[in-house]
């Protein structure tokens, strides 16, 4: 699934505000989505509404590739969001139809771009290191946050995955289901653990647990990480298809033990530098020196995330585990054989790991002065998937562009870039596709693009001797293309001319002399679109409360005792107690009085209130009912109850619920133990 995201934020009522989004892609879309704006970060319960502003337009000029997207909201609707109109992010969501191909390979201007999106392969077992800080700037609503996130991802682990958890703050922590009072790490005694239910469950008992407090011991807790990564595989202790890979999560600054941050990315390099286990590492809040995490990560091959503070970063927090959850291929790579490539242009072409969900993109430049007919670009790619190594052949047939020009452009333009051809039997047959606009002349920059990123990236983890090469490279191709980068600045010139507004061509209007081709070689697995494995977030639903519990039992429904006087409301925040003996939730309704002090202390609701401020009460029968979610902020399986339930077992729910939400006037108890005990 592929998104789009412009922020919107012009502090005015703007009279023509208009934005448009032209999509043409090389496969038809299968999918598109525009929700509603994106105003905060709130959680939000239900699912994103489509935008009732944006005008959407698919199969533009009769071909299923292109797609329009128009959001122009008048000045009504600007005034309804407030004096200063709009603000949020306009987001689309698209995906396109690769009817079984995981390899899409483009040659266009003398340049190739290969697309990588394999899927329907079997997941790799995995074996993670979790790293979690637990400092005192992790106090309050953060350390919740992480075991909101945490809970879901162990309980999210399959039994042929394994795990262990590092907990850091002046000191480090191993934590150890048969020995859970020490804090030392003992060798010899070390135990991976397999994500069966008992042990899945033990470690959620500990994360729930965890209090914050001390300060931010880094380098002593990354460096046990990655010892625990080589113990593992070094004392055979996991099977030979399991790979291991650490995730680390810090809110702040190394302040304990090792403070300089170049002392500790050297460290961390030397001492994963045989077991080359990568490290994803996660960024928590404004705080966090986010550049010696992102290093961290990139010395390692792997990629970081900034977290930003707000009610649905435990969400956000849920996404980045998602995205390393599922790895696929190991160890791969891609050969382009032959003498058409050259070989220096080509960019980044292997990869540690490859994740469901995701695209790895490589492009090159081809060599100009070839000019004979059917010329073959061969592609090699290998790695190692779950069922062993994986393999796929490609090859692309080209033709010399003076070729193509007698027989369909009948251009008279000299050009020396190569395109694929109706190929001989030896080859894949490409689509056909149509004439691209102005627009579509991205094939260059493309490439100068991705090679400028990894040529930076090179440059900034490289020896100060050793740096200069990748940023001269990048700094050249930068210059070349019009790039702001790091290395080069923007610089604004007057015209002599008057001022003049170019005019936005429209996809598919063709330029002649300048028509692209694509090439998508299918290499006979089967694909589906790419899952969404991410939850989109806005304001909280006002009319429910939700709360984070184990294991529930039994649910009763009492009558609602109405209270005259005026309401007060409160929501329900979560405790980090693991076991609950009861839970009172009291709903939203303005006839009814709810407790100024709510919380979830040993699962149980208690008020301030005296009998003499709440006056008379009267008894009534009440409406509603209690739904339980198998997973945090109301997701996951679900269960309604409208009336009692002394054992949860009877309707297969027993030992699932994780939160609930009440509608309706009954206030309702949930207890640990069946028959309300």
């Amino acid at each position: 699934m592929y998104k789009h995201s412009i922020n919107i934020d012009p502090k005015q009522i703007v009279d023509d505000l208009k934005i448009e989004i032209f999509i043409n892609e090389s496969l038809p879309i299968s999918s598109l989505s525009v929700p509603e704006l994106v105003q905060s970060n709130e959680i939000d319960f239900t699912a994103n509404e489509e935008s009732k502003v944006a005008e959407v337009e698919r199969d533009v000029d009769g071909i299923a590739n292109n797609a329009r997207i128009v959001f122009a909201p008048d000045r009504s609707y600007q005034e309804e969001a407030g004096a200063q109109g709009i603000s949020g992010q306009f987001i689309v969501k698209y995906d396109v139809d690769r009817k079984g191909q995981e390899n899409e390979v483009q040659v266009i201007d003398g340049y190739f771009v290969h697309y990588f999106v394999p899927e329907n392969l079997e997941t790799l077992p995995k074996h993670v290191v979790f790293v979690l800080d637990v400092s005192g700037s992790m106090s309050g609503e953060k350390i919740g946050q992480l075991k909101d996130s945490m809970f879901t991802v162990l309980d999210d682990m399959t039994e042929t995955d394994y795990f262990n958890i590092i907990t850091f703050s002046d000191g480090v922590s191993h934590w150890n289901p048969l020995d859970s009072k020490s804090g030392e790490f003992v060798q010899e005694g070390q135990k991976v653990l397999q994500a069966t239910n008992k042990n899945k469950n033990l470690a959620i008992k500990h994360i729930l647990e965890l209090q914050a407090g001390g300060s931010t011991n880094m380098n002593d807790a990354m460096l046990e990480g990655v010892k625990l990564a080589k113990f593992a595989l070094q004392n055979e202790k996991l099977p030979e298809d399991v790979k291991s890979m650490i995730i680390f999560l810090t809110d702040g600054l190394p302040s304990s033990g090792e403070t300089d941050g170049e002392a500790i990315r050297e460290n961390i390099k030397n001492a994963n530098a045989e077991l080359n286990a990568p490290i994803f590492s996660i960024g928590f809040g404004r705080d966090a020196d986010f550049d010696l995490i992102k290093e961290i990560s990139e010395q390692a091959e792997s990629f970081s995330k900034k977290i930003y503070e707000g009610s649905d970063a435990a969400l956000q927090l849920e996404d980045f585990f998602a995205e390393v959850a599922s790895p696929l291929i190991s160890n791969l790579k891609f050969d382009y054989v032959g003498g058409l490539v050259q070989n220096e242009s080509v960019s980044k072409n292997n990869l540690k790991t490859f994740f469901k969900g995701g695209e790895y993109i490589i492009t090159g430049k081809l060599e100009q002065n070839i000019k004979q007919d059917n010329e073959l670009l061969s592609i090699k790619v290998v790695g190692d998937g779950r069922k062993g190594p994986f393999i796929r052949d490609l090859v692309i047939c080209l033709r010399s562009d003076m070729e193509q020009d007698k027989q369909d452009l009948q251009d008279t333009e000299t050009r020396s870039l190569l395109i694929p051809i109706i190929p001989p039997s030896l080859c894949i047959v490409p689509p056909y596709h149509p004439p691209r606009s102005l627009a579509q002349d991205f094939m260059q920059k493309l490439h100068a693009f991705i090679n400028i990123k990894q040529l930076i990236k090179k440059s900034n983890l490289a020896s100060e001797e050793s740096s200069n090469e990748p940023k001269e490279k990048a700094l050249k191709l930068a210059l070349e293309n019009n790039f702001v980068t790091d290395l080069t600045s923007l610089v604004v010139i007057r015209p002599d001319e008057k001022p003049s507004i170019s005019s936005l061509e429209q996809p598919g209007s063709s330029r002649r002399g300048n028509i692209a081709y694509g090439y998508s070689a299918a290499s006979g697995i089967s694909t589906r679109n790419r899952p969404s494995l991410s939850f989109k977030i806005q304001a909280s639903r006002p009319s429910l409360h939700s709360a984070v519990f184990s294991s529930i039992s039994k649910v009763s429904s009492p009558r609602l005792k109405v209270f005259m006087p005026q309401p007060v409301i409160a929501q329900a925040t979560s405790s980090s107690r693991p076991l609950m003996t009861s839970t009172t939730f009291r709903p939203l309704r303005t006839s009814t009085a709810t407790f100024p002090k709510t919380t979830l202390m040993n699962a149980t609701f208690e008020t301030d209130y005296e009998a003499d401020i709440l006056g008379p009460t009267e008894t009534i029968e009440c409406t509603g009912n209690l739904t339980l979610f198998s997973k945090t902020y109301l997701r996951g399986e679900k269960v309604v109850l409208e009336e009692d339930t002394a054992n949860l077992e009877d309707i297969s729910f027993d030992n699932l619920s994780v939160s609930a939400s009440v509608s309706g006037s009954c206030c309702w108890q949930i207890f640990s133990e069946k028959d309300f005990s």
